[in-house]
């Protein structure tokens, strides 16, 4: 590569006027134009606007009262390349430049020409080498560049390939999350399985459709969202109006950005709503979030047909004359269907308690109802038959090899209902504490009879007999006398 000269810069710094113009014609013969500094102070500051290719400094010039030429922070740091020019009387002053480098003198004289030519040679080879190296340089970091991007482009492609093959693996799932009591365990231990998801929220319709609710949970990535009154009922799922709503609130409580699914079913609008956030940039812009969403609502397609088919082919209740029949069918003719079968009572009165004293509170009895036994059924995964007794007491007749099991499920499922969810006002009640009881009756129609004896007593009789129970055994201990308040 050669030097297009005009193209370099070069200062002259001269006292004498006929020295600039006798060295800005030899220049000029090389096709290069100087610019010329008169003292050192305008030099000085001229090279701090515009820095030259090469300076050419007569040694007298080398201080100016304060200002030293060595001390100049680019003559220093040898940014600038030099050329001195002395002539015979000023020849000791070049001295001050031992401890420069630069590329040679030029002393005034004999072949003044020649001296300029071999050290103007000997700057411009240098020159030369000096840019087609930094020309090659230039290159190879161009081509590190362009590698650099390919290397990227690659990495992008393989985060693509990846996060592909990704929902794949975990599209493969699908069986084990329709096992779940209901779509939003489902979803509460799907997502506790995906590491890239930090934090999710769940929003869905209250029954009266007035409000967006989110339901309990354990899990750790959860987060629980307020109760969003809608102002307006949202008719046939989740509107555009509280969609909007539930968006801004849910970026607000979570920050960042965020990931939002409509989860849709028989209605025209949403059912439930999902937001879900990542630290995970590049799971973030790569992951097939749509295809993530079609396969969820594929997942809660499920559970509603699920829904829908047990409810039309429920076989599982029967009424209390029913239930005595069976009963009496096993102690008289010992029908083996039954007699292998064992009976567990629960006991919803702490529920109902509570709804007598909240009676202005609306409950929703049909849908606790459905929901309670199909997500029992789910979780047990055992088959049963239900004896309504009472409208707070409910027994449930189980195969006695799969009894132990129904047992401690039923006990465990009764304990962790969200019971709240199905009044009215429910953040109202998501404190109560709702503890149903359990226990096991023998298998004979006396027994249910009592059983219904029992809970059909009114609270009067029971703290009647209470007192009575009570009275008497102080009687024993005591005698009768002094009897006073018990």
């Amino acid at each position: 590569m050669s030097i297009v000269k005009n193209e370099l810069s070069v200062a002259l710094l001269f006292q004498n006027i006929e020295d600039v113009k006798l060295f800005s014609q030899y220049f000029r013969q090389h096709g290069i134009i100087p610019f010329f500094y008169e003292d050192l102070k305008s030099f000085w500051t001229g090279i701090e606007d515009t820095r030259p290719d090469l300076a050419f400094i007569d040694v007298r010039n080398m201080s100016e009262g304060e200002l030293v030429l060595k001390e100049h922070p680019m003559i220093a740091h040898h940014l600038v390349p030099l050329i001195f020019y002395t002539t015979e009387k000023a020849s000791p002053l070049l001295i001050s430049t031992f401890d420069l480098p630069h590329f040679g003198v030029v002393q005034k004289g004999t072949f003044l020409k020649e001296q300029f030519e071999s050290t103007l040679k000997r700057f411009l080879d240098h020159f030369n080498l000096k840019k087609t190296a930094d020309h090659h340089l230039n290159e190879i970091r161009a081509k590190d560049e362009q590698i650099e991007e390919l290397l990227k482009a690659r990495q992008m492609h393989d985060q693509k390939i990846g996060y592909r093959q990704y929902m794949s693996v975990l599209t493969r799932e699908t069986d084990a999350l329709k096992n779940k009591v209901d779509f939003f365990k489902a979803v509460e231990v799907y997502f506790e399985r995906i590491p890239e998801i930090d934090e999710f929220a769940y929003l869905e319709l209250s029954f009266n459709a007035q409000k967006l609710i989110s339901p309990l949970s354990s899990s750790t990535k959860f987060r629980m969202i307020p109760n969003l009154w809608l102002g307006n009922q949202s008719q046939n799922g989740i509107e555009l109006f509280a969609q909007n709503m539930a968006s801004q609130i849910v970026a607000e409580a979570m920050g960042g950005d965020l990931i939002s699914l409509v989860i849709k079913g028989q209605n025209q609008n949403p059912d439930k709503l999902i937001f879900i956030k990542t630290r995970v940039e590049a799971f973030f812009n790569e992951f097939d979030w749509t295809l993530f969403e079609e396969y969820l609502n594929g997942v809660y397609a499920h559970y509603l047909l699920r829904g829908l088919k047990e409810r039309s082919n429920d076989k599982r209740t029967m009424n209390t004359f029913e239930a005595l029949q069976v009963f009496d069918q096993a102690l008289y003719t010992g029908a083996s269907n039954v007699t292998d079968s064992e009976l567990v009572m629960l006991d919803l009165n702490s529920l109902f308690e509570v709804i007598k004293k909240r009676k202005s509170t609306r409950f929703y009895f049909e849908k606790f109802y459905d929901d309670f036994i199909n997500r029992l059924e789910t979780q047990t995964r055992i088959d049963f038959h239900l004896v309504e007794i009472s409208l707070k007491h409910w027994v449930f007749m189980v195969k006695a090899n799969r009894f132990e099991d129904f047992y401690k499920d039923l006990r465990d499922y009764s304990q962790k209902f969200q019971y709240w969810k199905y009044f009215e006002d429910s953040e109202q009640f998501l404190t109560l504490d709702i503890k149903p009881k359990i226990k096991q009756l023998p298998m004979s129609s006396f027994a249910l009879i009592q059983s219904l004896e029992e809970v059909e007593m009114t609270a009067e009789e029971r703290l009647l007999k209470e007192r009575l129970a009570k009275q008497k055994t102080h009687e024993l201990i005591w005698g009768r006398e002094n009897i006073r308040e018990i």
